[in-house]
Protein backbone atom coordinates (compact mmCIF):
# COMPACT_ATOMS: atom_id res chain seq x y z
CA UNK A 1 0.00 0.00 0.00
CA UNK A 2 1.50 3.38 -0.98
CA UNK A 3 2.46 5.75 1.80
CA UNK A 4 -0.32 8.37 2.05
CA UNK A 5 2.01 11.33 2.72
CA UNK A 6 4.06 10.60 -0.38
CA UNK A 7 0.89 10.26 -2.45
CA UNK A 8 -0.23 13.69 -1.24
CA UNK A 9 3.11 15.21 -2.23
CA UNK A 10 2.96 13.63 -5.69
CA UNK A 11 -0.63 14.87 -6.12
CA UNK A 12 0.51 18.40 -5.26
CA UNK A 13 3.34 18.13 -7.78
CA UNK A 14 0.90 16.93 -10.43
CA UNK A 15 -1.41 19.90 -9.79
CA UNK A 16 1.52 22.29 -10.23
CA UNK A 17 3.38 20.26 -12.87
CA UNK A 18 4.28 23.24 -15.06
CA UNK A 19 5.84 25.04 -12.10
CA UNK A 20 7.84 21.98 -11.01
CA UNK A 21 9.02 21.27 -14.56
CA UNK A 22 10.49 24.78 -14.65
CA UNK A 23 11.91 24.74 -11.13
CA UNK A 24 13.41 21.25 -11.45
CA UNK A 25 14.41 21.71 -15.11
CA UNK A 26 17.84 22.55 -16.54
CA UNK A 27 17.31 26.28 -15.99
CA UNK A 28 15.55 25.87 -12.66
CA UNK A 29 16.51 27.03 -9.23
CA UNK A 30 18.95 24.69 -7.44
CA UNK A 31 17.89 26.13 -4.10
CA UNK A 32 14.33 24.98 -4.81
CA UNK A 33 15.55 21.45 -5.46
CA UNK A 34 17.40 21.58 -2.15
CA UNK A 35 14.24 22.81 -0.42
CA UNK A 36 12.29 19.85 -1.83
CA UNK A 37 14.97 17.43 -0.67
CA UNK A 38 14.96 19.08 2.76
CA UNK A 39 11.17 18.71 2.91
CA UNK A 40 11.52 15.01 2.20
CA UNK A 41 14.23 14.65 4.84
CA UNK A 42 12.43 16.53 7.59
CA UNK A 43 8.80 15.61 6.95
CA UNK A 44 8.95 12.05 5.72
CA UNK A 45 12.15 10.16 6.28
CA UNK A 46 13.09 11.39 9.75
CA UNK A 47 10.20 9.22 10.90
CA UNK A 48 12.58 6.31 10.39
CA UNK A 49 14.14 7.11 13.74
CA UNK A 50 10.81 6.22 15.34
CA UNK A 51 10.30 3.11 13.24
CA UNK A 52 13.75 1.72 14.08
CA UNK A 53 15.04 3.44 17.21
CA UNK A 54 17.94 1.04 17.87
CA UNK A 55 21.07 2.25 16.09
CA UNK A 56 22.64 -1.20 16.39
CA UNK A 57 20.06 -2.55 13.92
CA UNK A 58 21.08 -0.13 11.16
CA UNK A 59 23.67 -1.04 8.54
CA UNK A 60 24.44 2.66 7.91
CA UNK A 61 24.18 5.82 10.03
CA UNK A 62 20.66 7.26 10.06
CA UNK A 63 21.64 10.62 8.53
CA UNK A 64 23.09 8.84 5.47
CA UNK A 65 20.00 6.67 5.14
CA UNK A 66 17.74 9.73 5.30
CA UNK A 67 19.85 11.59 2.73
CA UNK A 68 19.88 8.57 0.40
CA UNK A 69 16.11 8.12 0.56
CA UNK A 70 15.38 11.82 0.06
CA UNK A 71 17.77 11.99 -2.91
CA UNK A 72 16.25 8.84 -4.41
CA UNK A 73 12.78 10.33 -4.03
CA UNK A 74 13.95 13.49 -5.79
CA UNK A 75 15.38 11.36 -8.61
CA UNK A 76 12.08 9.54 -9.04
CA UNK A 77 10.17 12.84 -9.14
CA UNK A 78 12.62 14.32 -11.67
CA UNK A 79 12.27 11.25 -13.90
CA UNK A 80 8.47 11.37 -13.62
CA UNK A 81 8.40 15.03 -14.66
CA UNK A 82 10.94 14.61 -17.47
CA UNK A 83 9.30 11.48 -18.90
CA UNK A 84 5.84 13.01 -19.28
CA UNK A 85 4.21 12.00 -15.98
CA UNK A 86 2.74 8.81 -17.43
CA UNK A 87 1.98 7.34 -14.00
CA UNK A 88 -0.66 8.73 -11.68
CA UNK A 89 0.47 10.09 -8.31
CA UNK A 90 -0.89 6.91 -6.70
CA UNK A 91 1.08 4.69 -9.11
CA UNK A 92 4.22 6.74 -8.53
CA UNK A 93 3.68 6.52 -4.79
CA UNK A 94 3.42 2.72 -5.08
CA UNK A 95 6.71 2.67 -7.03
CA UNK A 96 8.41 4.82 -4.39
CA UNK A 97 6.93 2.75 -1.56
CA UNK A 98 8.32 -0.44 -3.11
CA UNK A 99 11.72 1.18 -3.55
CA UNK A 100 11.70 2.33 0.07
CA UNK A 101 10.43 -0.96 1.46
CA UNK A 102 12.58 -3.31 -0.61
CA UNK A 103 15.51 -1.18 -1.76
CA UNK A 104 16.89 -0.94 -5.27
CA UNK A 105 18.44 -4.43 -5.42
CA UNK A 106 15.28 -6.31 -4.48
CA UNK A 107 13.07 -3.91 -6.49
CA UNK A 108 15.18 -4.59 -9.59
CA UNK A 109 14.56 -8.34 -9.30
CA UNK A 110 18.22 -9.14 -8.65
CA UNK A 111 17.29 -10.51 -5.24
CA UNK A 112 13.94 -11.99 -4.25
CA UNK A 113 11.75 -10.61 -1.50
CA UNK A 114 9.37 -12.14 0.98
CA UNK A 115 6.02 -10.68 1.88
CA UNK A 116 5.35 -9.96 5.53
Amino acid sequence: EPYPKITLIFEAIERQADFFKVMFGPHGDVSYINRYKDLMETRIFKNLSYAQPQEANRLVPLEYLISYMASANLGVVLHWLQSGMKQTPLELSAIMTNLMNYGPITSSGLRGHTSN
